[in-house]
């Protein structure tokens, strides 16, 4: 089954729209409280947006999320060549997950400190959860398609080699 020319860009990506997204979602959830120059409220602030601890947990998270995106991205830069391009992106898609899992043990004391009661915080975690778990899912199967490129792409230029 092949790709579209069209959609190809699509699918080298796909894991860095991800976690775009995720770090979209963040940043809503860590929004603090604007005022304006009258000094009405402008916006209201996200869920770990206010609070000293809701407020620490919202960097830790922000902290990851970057770190989700930065390592994705760098791992778009890299074109596979040979085995130690594809180690060194494996290597940023490794950090990415590391991110992703630190993500989740976050998010797991939140609902367990801050949620329990309130459905409103709860359903934001979970959503937050559920794109974490999106975004390490793309990264995962990004990995998975540059094993197999390479693997093939080895395999017959190896074959080829042989039958000269």
């Amino acid at each position: 089954m092949s790709v579209k020319v069209k959609d190809r860009h699509i699918s080298k990506q796909h894991c860095l729209y991800k976690a775009r997204d995720l770090m979209g979602y963040i940043l809503v959830l860590t929004r603090p409280r604007e005022f304006d120059k009258d000094g009405k409220q402008i916006c209201k602030p996200g869920l770990l947006g206010e609070g000293q601890p809701l407020q620490a947990f919202g960097v830790d998270i922000i902290k990851c999320g970057k770190g989700i995106h930065a390592c994705c991205y760098e791992a778009s830069k890299i074109n596979l060549k040979d085995k130690d391009t594809l180690t060194r992106r494996n290597d940023y898609h490794n950090k990415a997950i590391e991110y992703c899992d630190s993500i989740f043990r976050q998010i797991d004391l939140c609902i367990f400190q801050y949620a329990r009661n309130s459905n409103k915080k709860r359903r934001s975690f979970e959503h937050l959860a559920r794109l974490t778990k999106i975004t390490k899912e793309a990264i995962q199967d990004r990995k998975n398609r540059d094993k197999l490129i390479f693997e093939h792409r080895y395999v017959q230029t190896k074959s080829f080699r042989r039958g000269r």
